[in-house]
């Protein structure tokens, strides 16, 4: 059960942004949800797989731990534990979920704002790893599959090498990175948000891991 207790000021300000963001994405129309598949998140226009068809999109703010209910803005943990996986702090950071919607957020009014051409949505396809394969009868590799499908899922993401991209599909991936962050950054002025160092922290891990993305060879 997570622990009661009082937020810090810091905490109570961050908070304050954190629910009114969450809120005007959900005012535009846009599904926001946790989801326990690892950490960071993930923006999904409306004609994206695998959720389907909705209004303006499907963001998820990802945590090992999912909230209940996962669609509503949480200050603590989820109950769910998945064995075999080491127990997150009972209060997660909220300055990084706050800072990880506004990329989202910002990735949504990249898409809004017309810049997903069809060659970006290619490359951002051939940048990801494969779903992790199901356990088969006979197969008896996968312990993680006694500890549930959400442990593989889980294992699979830490553990599948990110394909190859050409450089031109590099390219458009960071680019799109990099609007998503310029977007996030005015997204959180708006709404008041003050935790700079912290922001600069995230997207530099955030278009660090993009730009060093591994190029196919002999391709352009």
């Amino acid at each position: 059960m997570a622990i009661e207790r009082i937020p810090s000021e810091r905490e109570r300000r961050v908070w304050v942004v954190y629910v009114d963001l969450w809120a005007s994405l959900e005012a535009e129309g846009v599904r926001v949800t946790y989801s326990a598949f690892c950490a960071g998140g993930v923006f999904r226009p409306p004609d994206g797989p695998p959720r389907g068809t909705l209004p303006r999109g499907w963001i998820e703010v990802r945590r090992v731990y999912t909230p209940d209910p996962p669609d509503k803005p949480s200050m603590v943990r989820g109950e769910s534990w998945v064995p075999g996986h080491p127990r997150a702090p009972d209060h997660p950071n909220l300055t990084t979920d706050v800072v990880i919607l506004a990329h989202e957020a910002g990735h949504h009014a990249s898409w809004k704002a017309g810049n997903w051409s069809p060659a970006y949505v290619s490359a951002d396809k051939a940048s990801k790893p494969p779903p992790p394969r199901r356990r088969r009868d006979g197969d008896e590799e996968p312990r993680a599959w006694e500890r549930g499908e959400r442990q593989l899922r889980f294992e699979g993401q830490r553990h599948v090498p990110k394909p190859r991209v050409t450089r031109d599909q590099k390219r458009l991936i960071v680019a799109e990175e990099e609007r998503a962050w310029d977007f996030a950054r005015a997204i959180l002025a708006r709404l008041g948000f003050d935790e700079w160092d912290a922001f600069e922290a995230q997207r530099s891990i955030g278009l660090g891991s993009y730009r060093r993305m591994p190029l196919r060879r002999h391709t352009r």
